[in-house]
């Protein structure tokens, strides 16, 4: 019995090209891409963490801000916080949508102090924060939240 696919499927790319960088900023992108590769995460993960930064890196040109945000860390928690708005009301993501979207862009500047701020996460009933960063195995949901 002869079938109609007798032809093999070429390697196919998923989803749209992605998004043109700055020459400055196509650097930041690679070095973060090499960082996931080696981390223990899905193929998926990894694929769906570079197109988020990639997208953030694509819209921090345009964005209105007060310093470096890939050098100074009042100004990547000021480019978060601004990006966060722009996902949920511009681009009208979903909320789940948008914390995974921070989630990758949360590990972008490893290098840098970290300091406690809101910008990745929502202020729950008493002040606690909800971080958007990955957990560890085993920590559950309650532990999560709880800072």
């Amino acid at each position: 019995m002869v079938t109609e696919n007798v032809r093999p499927v070429p390697d196919r790319r998923r989803g749209r090209r992605p998004i043109a960088l700055t020459e400055g900023l196509e650097p930041v992108h690679a070095a973060y891409a090499a960082a996931l590769a080696a981390a223990p995460l899905s193929a998926e993960t990894r694929r769906t963490y570079a197109s988020k930064v990639r997208q953030h890196l694509a819209w921090l040109p345009a964005a209105d801000l007060d310093g470096d945000p890939l050098a100074d860390p009042a100004a990547r928690d000021q480019a978060v916080r601004d990006w966060r708005i722009h996902l949920l009301t511009v681009a009208r993501q979903a909320p789940a949508t948008v914390n995974n979207a921070l989630a990758a862009v949360d590990a972008v500047q490893p290098d840098l102090a970290r300091t406690e701020r809101t910008a990745g996460g929502e202020v729950l009933a008493g002040g606690q924060v909800a971080s958007v960063r990955m957990p560890d195995k085993g920590v559950g949901r309650a532990e999560r939240l709880s800072g």
